[in-house]
């Protein structure tokens, strides 16, 4: 019997068997199938001694890829942002036999949790070998609401001042901004009264 022939990936070439005639003639196997051997076959040998006596022979070759994709970054950079992540830039892996490795992650997109998730990446080779890589997301607002307008106007009364309108205020994340004063309301002192309003995002920022 001919050897079995096991690869990882592909054989390119095999070297001919030989057989011999009743002259001790050596006569050269011939196959009709093609390489490289992409995937485990059965290959059939022929000897043809050319007097029309032939024969055949069989020969496994067995393909069998074991070899898990390696990540090209032995450590994949943080991704950082103030308010949400929508899109994740795929990171890439290589392959001892598969031209192209497929990435996937496990994160819900957009996130918009404050704080760190780490996500896994999975690297397939598309032959049953997989790894994977962990990577971290933050979300991390440190800008504090801007208020609409620069200066907010003086409120005079001839008695009592009894409600303040809220002024209008703009977060680089947050649609709701949470705005309270330190007045004690009604007002009735006569002068001057300093009020102070303050913004806050909910993310820990404040301006007042």
């Amino acid at each position: 019997d001919l050897p079995v022939i096991s690869a990882g990936c592909s054989v390119e070439s095999l070297d001919p068997p030989l057989a011999y005639n009743n002259n001790d003639d050596a006569i050269v196997g011939v196959t009709a199938t093609e390489f490289p051997i992409l995937e485990s076959t059965t290959v059939i040998w022929t000897y043809d001694d050319g007097n029309g006596f032939v024969s055949t022979q069989e020969q496994e070759v067995v393909i069998n890829d074991t070899q898990a994709p390696v990540p090209d970054l032995e450590t994949l950079a943080d991704v950082v942002a103030e308010c949400e992540i929508t899109t994740l830039n795929a990171p890439t892996a290589t392959d001892d036999c598969a031209d192209e490795v497929l990435v996937s992650h496990n994160a819900t997109l957009p996130l918009i949790e404050q704080g760190s998730t780490t996500i896994t990446w999975t690297y397939d080779d598309g032959n049953g070998n997989t790894s994977t890589q962990e990577q971290t997301l933050v979300i991390s607002d440190t800008s504090a609401p801007v208020p609409s307008v620069e200066t907010l106007e003086d409120l005079t009364a001839a008695c009592e001042i009894t409600s303040l309108d809220t002024p209008n205020v703009v977060d680089n994340c947050s649609t709701e901004v949470a705005v309270s004063h330190d007045a004690t309301l009604p007002i009735t002192d006569q002068g001057t009264t300093t009020v102070i309003w303050t913004y806050d995002d909910g993310h820990g920022n404040t301006s007042t």
